[in-house]
């Protein structure tokens, strides 16, 4: 079997964090698949470790100094539309993946798989109101289910996304399969002692974003600072007005960073030093497909308070403490409940990292080709 793999429209982010892992992970203990073929661009090719079964095609319409300005975005779609068919005909590839979403190359055998479910989360839409961000996912949505409606199989990455995306596509004549994302062990021992003497560092790491309520939080750990030495770091950024609205929340009420302070999203080596010395793991967020943040607090043996949907109440099960992303005191109170009883978090941290073991990349990455290969039967 000869699988193609087009990455044509992943630049960077989760999209491009998950073809890499998936590949970097293969184990071609499969003799069914002879070669794997990816086309993309020289940032993305070039962290793909070599493999003899994995050939790296670096196309030239597809890098860009500048990958979000309109000339490199009409090069991207060119190529896929006019030479990824042949490409993958002179490759002569069974079956070609598209991690992006959506494929209008003429490609008839492939598969897809949803990594973005906020086109689907019509509850966002009301909140954001209508502007071009509303157009945007009302045109990938769409893009998307002309996609999943052709593809031979689908891959969603929890049953909450399988069913926020069957709201708007029954699913009839395609396979479709649950498989995660993965996350690798940092195996950090956070176990530190908290009481109220001790410093308390909580952190929340997500876009800053009106699904993420990170007003929400902030304000509940304004009320636990009164009685507890508290210090949180919000690492994100955003370009919205719920950013702008939260960041002068954040200055008017905290102006010196007595409690809080806000990073910009900061490189993997330096969040793992971060975690290393974060006490309590925040997640807010009411709308997510599969929460990386959630698997690295996870893996890094934290203990997470999280709101109470889904998925994150299937992914952490009883590890972890759940609260009402929109309540104030809901938050304030499971934030008390891990603060005060530090055998409490070291109990939950430990049933935490033990569920993360079944999320390790290697297994992903076999689940995925195993299902590749079901689909070419």
């Amino acid at each position: 079997m000869i699988i193609g793999i087009d990455t044509h429209n992943i630049r960077s982010g989760g999209g491009e964090n998950y073809i890499i892992k998936v590949l970097n992970n293969f184990n071609n203990t499969n003799s069914t698949i002879k070669r794997i073929h990816v086309w993309g661009n020289i940032k993305i090719l070039s962290k793909i470790n070599n493999n003899k079964i994995i050939i790296k095609h670096n196309e030239k319409l597809l890098n860009s100094n500048n990958p979000n300005n309109l000339i490199s975005y009409c090069k991207r779609i060119f190529w896929h539309l006019f030479k990824l068919k042949r490409l993958s005909n002179k490759h002569h590839c069974d079956l070609v993946f598209f991690p992006g979403s959506y494929n209008f190359s003429g490609v008839k055998k492939y598969l897809c798989i949803n990594l973005n479910i906020l086109p689907f989360e019509d509850k966002l839409h009301i909140k954001i109101g209508y502007n071009l961000r509303l157009i945007k996912f009302l045109i990938l949505r769409n893009l998307y289910l002309f996609t999943y409606s052709r593809a031979l199989g689908l891959i969603f990455l929890s049953n909450y996304a399988k069913n926020q995306v069957s709201k708007f596509y029954k699913f009839k004549n395609n396979y479709n399969t649950i498989i995660p994302l993965g996350v690798d062990l940092f195996d950090f021992n956070f176990n530190k002692k908290i009481s109220k003497k001790n410093y308390t560092q909580l952190l929340y790491v997500s876009p800053l974003d009106y699904y993420k309520n990170q007003i929400e939080v902030f304000f509940a750990v304004k009320k636990l600072n009164t009685k507890y030495n508290l210090k949180i770091n919000f690492i994100g950024s955003g370009n919205n007005k719920y950013a702008k609205k939260f960041i002068n929340l954040k200055k008017s009420n905290d102006p010196k960073n007595k409690f809080s302070v806000i990073t910009s999203y900061i490189n993997d080596k330096r969040l793992k030093k971060i975690y290393s010395e974060t006490d309590i793991k925040i997640f807010a967020s009411e709308c997510e497909a599969m929460p990386t943040i959630v698997l690295e607090a996870m893996a890094s043996k934290l203990p997470i308070a999280s709101s109470n949907i889904q998925p994150m109440t299937n992914i952490l099960k009883d590890s972890a403490v759940f609260f009402n992303p929109k309540d104030i005191n809901s938050i304030y109170k499971n934030l008390e409940r891990l603060i005060i009883d530090n055998n409490f978090r070291k109990k939950l941290s430990s049933k935490s990292f033990n569920l993360s073991k079944k999320y390790k990349w290697f297994l992903i990455s076999k689940q995925t080709f195993e299902f590749i290969c079901k689909i070419n039967t």
